[in-house]
């Protein structure tokens, strides 16, 4: 036991929780939250291999898990170029609107938006369900995902998923850069790079991590 106080314990655990470190189960107990994958012991060699395809690629390369419906952006490899795009870690993104939730939903059938939840982030979000589906089912086809622009505008992602050690899709990784130097085309060119690195994340990822739809409400 720590030995403090608990107004001084529940005020560290709230924390702790707005941080994505800790949760609250439906019982009140406390449990580890997403963030706590950082403190894994792979995540050295996690950034290590972000870090390489980095250099390969020449533009930010990011790892988001899956919390809930969202990917929550959990370490990345900013690019070195003046000009770079990189969103913070510990941000979360809804799945549909990202390449790295649509490589995770193209793998999770669990994972699902109503029609009414589907709401455009910028122009190019595809918002249309049945568009949706087929995206997914081209995802599905070929292995990895591409982004034009539809949760930012002037940023091209491409995004492969990640099996944690069980087998199951529960994350993904993505290579990120504005569209006057990165195309979709120079994004698609780098899928067996993406493929294989997230083969070796995958294999470093805490076996216990949450798989997704269960975290919804951390």
């Amino acid at each position: 036991m720590a030995g403090l106080p608990k107004s001084t314990t529940h005020r560290l655990l709230t924390t702790l929780g707005q941080r994505g470190y800790t949760k609250v189960l439906p019982d009140g107990r406390y449990a580890l939250g997403s963030m706590s994958f950082r403190l894994a012991s792979g995540m050295p060699r996690i950034e290590l291999e972000l870090e390489y395809v980095r250099a390969q690629i020449g533009e930010t390369i990011n790892l988001g898990i899956l919390v809930g419906r969202e990917v929550q952006y959990v370490a990345r490899a900013l690019s070195n170029q003046a000009l770079r795009w990189g969103i913070d870690i510990g941000h979360r993104v809804p799945c549909y609107c990202s390449a790295m939730g649509k490589a995770i939903m193209a793998f999770r059938p669990d994972i699902s938006y109503a029609p009414e939840e589907i709401v455009p982030i910028t122009e190019r979000t595809l918002a249309d369900p049945a568009m949706l589906r087929e995206e997914l089912r081209q995802v599905e086809e070929q292995g990895y995902s591409l982004d034009r622009e539809e949760y930012m505008t002037g940023v091209v992602c491409i995004g492969v998923p990640v099996a944690g050690p069980l087998g199951r899709v529960i994350g993904a990784l993505s290579a990120s850069g504005p569209t006057v130097r990165f195309s979709l085309q120079d994004a698609a060119r780098h899928a067996d790079l993406l493929k294989a690195s997230a083969t070796v994340i995958g294999n470093l990822l805490d076996p216990e991590l949450p798989p997704g739809p269960a975290d919804a409400n951390e």
